[in-house]
């Protein structure tokens, strides 16, 4: 979906007080993934992107790491956990493929297959991280119904 059918789907379905808000939130979010170094936009849905978007603001938040950190080598424990969670989250709750989750963060699918069960396990044991991981999730689902919403 380009910038253009968005902003027509928010003229058609936002009343017109409304219709400044939502249009500067599509402009923001399209200038912010225009940027030459996020090459995965042109694949996910509108929906997708805000909800990456703002599960990255979420995860610089919780695990004080940023985008550049997830797509490095890293193997920083919270580096590591950031991007497993993150990982988790985008392919079980939001749908996106494997594949399309690896490329966000310059991995194979199979990575990404491993993230999710690493998360998983943190999640359902006990562990160092299962706290921020419960925290994550709960602002990643808040995200989900606010752009659900939307």
């Amino acid at each position: 979906m380009t910038v253009e059918e968005s902003i027509n789907i928010v003229k058609k379905i936002k009343p017109k007080g409304e219709q400044t808000e939502a249009l500067a939130i599509v402009l923001q979010k399209a200038e912010m993934f225009s940027e030459e170094n996020i090459k995965w936009d042109n694949n996910l849905t509108i929906r997708q992107s805000l909800v990456l978007s703002e599960a990255l603001e979420l995860t610089f938040k919780i695990f004080k790491v940023n985008y550049d950190h997830l797509k490095s080598k890293s193997r920083k424990r919270p580096i590591v956990a950031a991007r497993h969670i993150l990982m988790y989250c985008l392919h079980s709750k939001v749908g996106i493929t494997l594949e399309m989750v690896g490329s966000i963060f310059n991995r194979e699918h199979s990575t990404v297959i491993y993230a999710c069960s690493k998360a998983e396990i943190v999640v359902s044991g006990k562990d160092l991280y299962k706290e921020k991981y419960e925290q994550y999730i709960r602002g990643f689902d808040l995200i989900l119904k606010v752009n659900n919403a939307r």
